[in-house]
């Protein structure tokens, strides 16, 4: 019973560090991109 719980909070907790992971990479694409475009509108002046 307690093993079986333990498991159960360790995948869950695992499962919330994967999206919030998932949330960073997303985040910084986004923030990539917005510099990407700066420095093309900027290269091209």
């Amino acid at each position: 019973m307690h093993g079986e719980e333990y498991s159960f909070s360790s995948s869950s907790y695992h499962k919330g560090l994967f999206g919030l992971k998932k949330r960073q990479i997303s985040y910084s694409r986004r923030e990539i991109s917005k510099k990407v475009e700066i420095f093309l509108t900027n290269s091209r002046y």
